[in-house]
């Protein structure tokens, strides 16, 4: 399956929020595309280019319940640009759309990634936790010390 296949879906997504946020002229402004460097994020919306861009490498691990809800919530930025200006991005305003066109006005995707990752130990607790290879490579070089989410405790390579 090709990423184009979901062309027709995408379009219809933006609709539905569109419609369904009292916005339909919007419709025809925003314009999508597939970036493939996006490697641990969905999406983005360009409010100033009327631009989505979604994961190629993502989109085809995502579920079809996760794209439309991908579509509709950088969609929901758009629009909430359109009506009320430059606000929070995740804000009570972008909240409000988001619920309007149906969807859970949740912040983060749950797709998952083909990020690497290392294990760390808390020194304090001993619980073991994963951190991205940007944060451990700050943590061997001596540039950033991270702490337990749980008990405070100083985390160590295991």
């Amino acid at each position: 399956m090709t990423l184009w296949n979901d062309k027709p879906n995408i379009e219809k997504w933006i609709k539905e929020a569109c419609e369904a946020n009292q916005v339909p002229d919007l419709v025809q402004k925003i314009r999508w595309q597939f970036n493939r460097r996006f490697a641990s994020r969905m999406g983005d919306a360009n409010c100033k280019t009327m631009l989505l861009r979604f994961s190629a490498i993502l989109w085809n691990n995502a579920t079809s319940e996760q794209k439309e809800n991908t579509v509709k919530h950088e969609t929901c930025h758009l629009i909430t640009f359109h009506k009320f200006g430059k606000v929070e991005p995740h804000g009570d305003r972008w909240k409000s759309v988001m619920l309007e066109c149906g969807q859970k006005p949740d912040r983060c995707h749950k797709v998952q990634t083909a990020k690497k990752t290392i294990e760390v130990k808390c020194v304090a607790c001993s619980k073991i936790h994963l951190m991205g290879l940007i944060r451990s490579r700050k943590m061997k070089i001596g540039a950033a010390v991270y702490v337990c989410r749980d008990c405070g405790g100083k985390l160590v390579f295991v």
